[in-house]
Parts: structure tokens; sequence; C-alpha cells
């Protein structure tokens, strides 16, 4: 077993001969569940939140639209209803859950921290995009185009820095989007330098927690890390915009 959790072991493995499969199947049989059972417990507990990772239904079918992706928390039944979103305007909108799938084997229900298949009925495929989440009916959701971030710089073009007006690829949960910083508590952020910048998304709003974890790249030169900070919900921003 792999007691450290920086260590990442490699395989050499030949899908033609099968050489080392083997052992592949062997380590993935042994890895602890990414999950605990209280930690699941705790997590299923809390609203609904289904990370939209794909979707299976062309635009022009009339029957109902399968999603696929991770349950972070709560659970979903068969026969539920939910809110889907967001949409451009940062609005969500009703989805019903009509059958739900595990291994491709039917399921009453899927728990958090579980990966699932959804059937959701009364929602054209057209309105659904990667990206999007399924929350609790109840809930208040709120999207947003800008949030803030502790970031670190990893690489960099040679002599170059990244400064206001900077923009990049984020990838975040399921969000993957190009964004431009339109803010930052420094001048210019330079290769293992730390930095507070306030990112906005470039083409749509998106549900986004504090405590998110997020990469960001711009071909293979510039990389870096952080986790989100603080949110600005779409009515907070506008608000902004309007006393200012």
């Amino acid at each position: 077993m792999f007691v450290e959790k920086r260590i990442c072991p490699i395989f050499a493995v030949s899908s033609v001969t099968g050489e080392n499969i083997d052992l592949l199947k062997k380590f993935l049989n042994i890895l602890p569940p990414r999950l605990s059972s209280q930690e699941q417990e705790r997590l299923s507990q809390l609203p609904v939140e289904y990370r939209i990772d794909a979707i299976y239904a062309n635009h022009t079918s009339s029957g109902p639209v399968i999603v696929g992706g991770i349950l972070q928390s709560g659970i979903i039944r068969e026969a539920e209803n939910l809110l889907a979103g967001p949409l451009s305007d940062g609005t969500f909108f009703p989805v019903k859950v009509k059958t739900i799938h595990r291994y491709r084997v039917p399921r009453r229900m899927v728990r958090a921290g579980q990966a699932a298949t959804i059937s959701l009925a009364q929602v054209e495929a057209s309105r659904l995009r990667k990206g999007m989440v399924l929350v609790s009916s109840t809930s208040n959701p709120e999207a947003c185009f800008e949030f803030v971030a502790d970031i670190y710089l990893s690489a960099h073009h040679s002599n170059a820095s990244i400064h206001k007006g900077f923009e990049t690829t984020v990838q975040m949960e399921n969000i993957r989007q190009t964004v431009l910083v339109v803010a930052m508590d420094k001048d210019e952020l330079h290769v293992d330098e730390q930095a507070t910048v306030t990112f906005r998304f470039r083409n749509l709003c998106e549900y986004v927690h504090e405590g998110s974890r997020l990469i960001f790249r711009s071909g293979n030169q510039t990389k870096g890390s952080g986790r989100v900070t603080k949110v600005l919900p779409l009515q907070q921003q506008a608000n902004t915009t309007t006393t200012g």
C-alpha cells in the first residue's frame, strides 16, 4: 500500500498483450474508498448537489435526457423534483428524476460521493450543458460571473508575468471555462509567487462554492492552482455596478 498521498504509482501496461493489466487491477482493488462511511453519511444529510459531467441525449431526442456525474452531497431518489442550472441569465429551472443507474444497474437512489447516470423528464436537452448542477428544489442557488481565489503560479512564460487583463482557462469541479483576471492584490504575478485574484468567467455564469479547488493553464507554458475564497453572486455584482 502507498501510505504517502503525494506518491503517484506508474504502471507500464499494454492493451495489446495485456502485460501488467493484472497488477493494475490489483492496485485499483486495494485503494481505499474516496469517502469514509462516516463522511458519506455526513454529506448525505446535506442538500442535493449533483455535478453534470456528461449529457447522453442528442438535442433532437423527444425522450428523457440522460446526464452523468457525481453526487457531491445529499441523496437523490426516483421521481424527485430538482432544479437544474444555471442558464445564461443565472436562473435555475425545474426537472424531475425519472430513473437512476449505477454501473448500468437500475437504482432507487444515489448517495453523496457516488457516480450515477440520471434520466431527467420535463426538460429539453438543449437547455443542459456540462458544468451545470442539479440541486434541491427547496434551495435558493445563486450563480456567479466573478469569484475571488488565492492562487499559486507554478509555470509561465520566461521573463513574463500575469497582470490584470490576463486570460486563462480554469478547471474547477465540473467547470471548464476561459476566465479573465479583473483584479489582483499586486501589479504583477511571477512564477513561484502567490496572489489574491478576482476572476470573471468569459462566456457563462457558473455555480461556484467557496473553498473549491481550481487549476488554470494557458497552453503548455502557464500553469497554476488555487482555492476559491469568495463568490460574488450575480445579484451582488448587479448592485455593485448600479451603486458605482
